[in-house]
């Protein structure tokens, strides 16, 4: 029996957060961040029209955890079941059959993929999302603990060390005035002399940041396979919006192939048994989806304008090519470009045959 995480005490309820397990315990540590973000998952995407026997909640955690479902009826009702796929694979080398094995439906069968039932791929390999969770979740319960250490370690500001047990006892009420915020006062210099102190070491304060920059470059490359953004630069200066934004192009593969395959199987469910079931993201992930179709269409439109801009200042300077060519005409005011003389006053020209007759 699991133990109880919560009581009364004089009327009052109260949790046990267990602390020294979630701070100490590796697997705890792991398995609680793995929990984490199966949870936040739940937000990934909205599923409409689905029937009242399957909870959009368990088929999620069946995709996510296990990396499919598969959709069949029983009774009337259709239903998401998790079981084993095999049977002779198809051209492709994929599963033909799913054997069913539910007790509390009583229903067990070898159910055939795309006569019987579909089967919803959480990604192209079935893999779900535990391989990526399990790799950061154990980096980051390393870290934890090594982080936990070090807060503890950097209280340690002095070493105190005596050579009798009269001397000890002295420190020890020393120090426990000095915690309650009551001065003390040593009455003999022999105290003094039977007392060591050793500064320690001052590197906790830099040991503390660097594992706490580690610790949310873990969470950022975590969430960034999953589709969501968040900030790992690890500049102690103010950063800009372009490296803020930085890496946007890679958070969004995974999350689309998950939403390609479950909107492929809602198809599939709606045709076989006349359903109509949807699929789309939600939450945070569908902001996301938003705000990268924005900027495209921004981008465009500034690609647009600026094509717009150049094609106007070629037209610019051919019109300004024109407008030289005619002011020159009218500078040579018709003048034969020849011999600069004018039309005019060819009548009247006397050749040189004539001069010197």
């Amino acid at each position: 029996m699991s133990k109880a995480r919560y009581n009364l005490e004089d009327g009052a309820f109260t949790i046990n957060f267990d602390v020294e397990r979630y701070s100490k315990d590796k697997k705890v540590i792991a398995d609680s961040i793995g929990y984490d973000v199966i949870n936040k998952m739940q937000s990934a995407f909205k599923w409409n029209g689905l029937p009242d026997t399957i909870p959009q909640k368990w088929l999620e955690c069946q995709l996510l955890v296990n990396g499919f479902s598969y959709i069949t009826k029983v009774n009337g009702d259709l239903y998401a079941f998790y079981g084993g796929l095999g049977g002779e694979p198809d051209a492709y080398y994929q599963p033909t059959i799913c054997v069913v094995a539910n007790p509390a439906l009583n229903f067990n069968k070898t159910c055939k993929i795309g006569e019987d039932g579909v089967l919803i791929n959480n990604d192209p390999l079935r893999r779900g999302i535990i391989p990526v969770v399990g790799k950061y979740a154990g980096l980051l319960a390393e870290n934890t603990i090594t982080l936990r250490i070090a807060g503890v370690m950097s209280r340690l500001t002095n070493i105190i060390s005596a050579s009798d047990e009269s001397t000890v006892e002295s420190v020890k009420e020393y120090l426990r005035k000095l915690e309650e915020g009551t001065l003390g006062v040593i009455e003999e210099s022999a105290f003094l002399e039977d007392l060591k102190v050793q500064i320690a070491a001052s590197s906790g304060n830099t040991r503390l940041t660097d594992l706490i920059e580690v610790d949310n470059y873990y969470l950022a490359s975590l969430y960034s396979r999953l589709g969501l953004r968040k900030n790992d630069n690890m500049k102690r200066e103010t950063i800009s919006k372009a490296e803020g934004s930085l890496g946007d192009d890679v958070i969004q593969p995974l999350i689309d192939s998950m939403l390609k395959e479950r909107q492929e199987a809602a198809e599939k469910i709606n045709e076989m048994f006349g359903t109509n079931i949807t699929v789309e993201l939600a939450g945070a992930w569908a902001k996301n989806d938003e705000e990268r179709e924005l900027n495209l269409d921004l981008l465009e439109s500034e690609v647009k304008k600026n094509e717009y801009n150049d094609s106007t200042d070629d037209s610019s300077s051919i019109s300004d090519s024109g407008d030289n060519d005619e002011s020159k005409e009218e500078e040579t005011g018709g003048m034969d470009s020849d011999d600069g003389r004018s039309d005019d006053d060819e009548d009247g020209f006397v050749s040189e045959d004539e001069v010197f007759k």
